[in-house]
């Protein structure tokens, strides 16, 4: 049932999943149920947001890894979109702006807090030195707290549209 590869990011693969439907399979076997129940619990949340997303479908197990399965978009990725002109740059950086605009704009009832998420991983993250680590956290804790809503990883190469939707 698994089909041909769409992308790899830093955490997961994405592959076709039948016609309707892509696999996103993590890359690290002995974290993917953590973070696939994560994503997974966003995932419900922003189906029932009705966003312009993709459709969560489930939580599976495939080869011993845990497994989010989304619904198909069959159009593509923002940066295949962009032409090397001022004209389109511009026009697929102001979508992108309004998009994250929007997004950012949705508040979430969530107990989820992304600054003590960041802090848990900056700590344990041994190739940074522990006086860059605090750098870090000082700054982080100087930003804004809220309920918004937050994609982690918003970049035109991670978002798909619809061609009726460009």
């Amino acid at each position: 049932m698994i089909g041909e590869l769409l992308g790899i990011g830093n955490t997961a693969s994405v592959y076709e999943w039948g016609k309707t439907e892509v696999i996103k399979i993590f890359h690290n076997q002995s974290h993917s149920m953590h973070e696939a129940k994560k994503e997974a619990k966003n995932a419900e949340i922003i189906n029932n947001l009705n966003l312009r997303a993709p459709n969560y479908s489930g939580l599976l197990e495939y080869k011993g890894t845990s497994c989010l399965i989304y619904e198909k978009i069959d159009g593509p990725t923002m940066l295949k979109q962009i032409d090397p002109t001022k004209l389109s740059i511009s026009h697929y950086a102001k979508l992108m702006a309004q998009l994250h605009f929007e997004l950012h704009n949705i508040e979430i009832k969530m107990n989820s807090n992304l600054k003590t998420e960041l802090t848990n991983k900056i700590n344990t993250a041994e190739m940074i030195k522990e006086y860059e680590k605090q750098i870090v956290i000082n700054v982080l804790n100087t930003l804004p707290g809220g309920n918004a809503l937050c994609h982690y990883d918003f970049h035109p190469a991670t978002s798909s549209f619809h061609p009726r939707d460009l």
